[in-house]
Formats: C-alpha cells, sequence, structure tokens
C-alpha cells in the first residue's frame, strides 16, 4: 500500500474540499511529546470532523520504499456557469463501473447534474473502460420525455496479466524478468 499513499490522501483531501469538512485521523489519541507545536496548539491534528475555511492544501508522502508525492492543491472557487441554450437538448450519458449498483448510481448523479455540461462530458469520458476492468456498462437519455435508462453486464473477454515490481530494483531489467 506505500506506493499509493499519495493517492490515498489526494482522494481524502478531494472528498474533505467536496464535503467541506475535513475528515479525522483514526486512532489518534495523544500528540507526540516530542513536537512542541502539538504541544503548544501551533500545530493541531484533525481528531474530529472540522469545517474546512479555504485556503491552499499541501500533500506529502514520502515512503521507506522510495514513494515520494508531494503536490499543491487549492479549492475551485469558481461558480458554475449558467446552463447554456443547448443544455436543454437531450443527450446520451455512458457509464461503466464494477457492479449493477455502481452504474446506477453514476446515472443517477448523471440525472441529478444533467444542466452541467462539464460534468457530464467527464462522466462520459470516464466510461470507456474494458469490459475486464469494468462488466456493467449502461446507458441513460436525459432532457427527453420518458428518458429511457439500461444497464447489462458485459461478457468479459481473457483478463491480462500483470506483474508490479514496486520498491527499490524496478529500474533493473533483472527485478522484471
Amino acid at each position: 500500500p506505500e506506493p499509493a499513499s499519495g493517492l490515498a490522501a489526494l482522494a481524502k483531501v478531494l472528498l474533505s474540499l467536496e464535503h467541506g469538512l475535513w475528515a479525522p485521523n483514526l486512532h489518534f489519541h495523544n500528540p507526540n511529546p516530542k513536537i512542541p507545536a502539538l504541544q503548544d496548539g501551533r500545530l493541531q491534528v484533525v481528531d474530529r470532523p472540522l469545517p474546512v475555511l479555504g485556503g491552499n492544501v499541501g500533500i506529502n508522502s514520502f515512503g521507506f520504499g522510495g514513494s515520494n508525492v508531494h503536490v499543491i492543491l487549492q479549492p475551485n472557487s469558481q461558480l458554475l456557469p449558467p446552463p447554456a441554450p443547448h443544455a436543454a437538448l437531450p443527450r446520451l450519458l455512458r457509464a461503466s463501473g464494477r457492479t449493477l449498483e455502481g452504474v446506477q448510481g453514476l446515472l443517477e448523479l448523471g440525472l441529478q447534474h444533467s444542466q452541467n455540461l462539464a460534468f457530464m462530458s467527464m462522466l462520459n469520458d470516464i466510461a470507456a473502460p474494458s469490459p475486464a476492468a469494468m462488466p456493467f456498462h449502461g446507458y441513460a437519455v436525459l432532457g427527453s420525455q420518458g428518458g429511457s435508462q439500461e444497464v447489462q453486464q458485459v461478457p468479459a473477454g481473457k483478463r491480462p496479466l500483470w506483474f508490479i515490481c514496486s520498491g527499490m530494483g524496478t529500474q533493473w531489467r533483472g527485478m522484471g524478468l
């Protein structure tokens, strides 16, 4: 899990920004007595949900095996533009996922935000994975009376075999062999 820790931190920050609350750190009880800033209150560990007050967010993840991540994020403060005149035209929304419920959830999300063309475009862009990765595919017709919707399981072909060699030595040709 160490190579993916930066992605986990990114997902946690994005969800916190989206919901307006900082997610607490699990299993935190007492601050480290060797860190004076935690003792005198200059730094605070988030141990309960706290409101997001804005500003930039830094993510750092430096692993023992050489996996390093650093990114600075700024919350999106732009208001959504008003719907374009052509947003009222019927549109096709595609979705794919690992479960029937997941695809139905994406289609419902699309129905809720059908006037946000940028969001709709993003949902359509991520609907392209192969059936081996996402065996359920579906569609919904948005903006029409009776808007039809369907989700089916697509038969998958043979799944490819992948070898992942993380940590030290991956740059050496013999490690992959």
